[in-house]
């Protein structure tokens, strides 16, 4: 199973071996807690987010040398900068939008797009795999919809869109 962070870049974070036992324990135990705050499973990311490591490396260092914070409150778990950690990947996680293929050329509605917001990827999640954006537009350009350029069957698959808005492109 993939982690947010590689037992390599953990061990270097925080200074000790790759076997670490502690470590080792953290590691799914760092990314449930990240699914669980964020509403999404960034280990399955390709690249998984910078922001997904950074909340990690946050967090195996505070639980890593202080074991015992694992029994406290949210707040107590969390500093400041974790907890903006955390809403900046829920912010991130409402980009991805699930939705069903068509058999052909047409508009697919998916609430919450706007014309101008660019799809940087859309992966195959079932009945298909991976990357499947040429068959998409890669600018939403109808409001609500995003257009499904290919002629391909895509009908009883599922694919996720990462669709970010046109303001956050630079």
């Amino acid at each position: 199973m993939t982690n947010i962070l590689t037992t390599q870049e953990a061990a270097d974070f925080l200074k000790c071996e790759v076997d670490d036992p502690t470590m080792l324990l953290l590691l799914p135990q760092i990314d449930a807690y990240i699914k669980r705050s964020t509403g999404r499973d960034w280990t399955t990311e390709s690249p998984i987010p910078v922001e997904a490591k950074s909340m990690a490396r946050g967090l195996i260092v505070r639980w890593h040398e202080d074991p015992g914070v694992l029994n406290s409150s949210q707040e107590a778990v969390l500093s400041g900068s974790l907890l903006a950690c955390a809403q900046q990947l829920r912010v991130m996680a409402a980009f991805y939008f699930l939705f069903e293929g068509l058999p052909g050329v047409g508009m697919i509605a998916i609430p919450g797009v706007a014309e101008g917001d660019v799809v940087l990827s859309v992966v195959g999640k079932v009945n298909i795999t991976g990357d499947q954006s040429d068959k998409f537009e890669a600018v939403i350009t109808w409001d609500g919809f995003l257009q499904q350029i290919s002629a391909a069957d895509l009908d009883e698959t599922y694919l996720e869109a990462h669709v970010i808005p046109a303001s956050e492109v630079t």
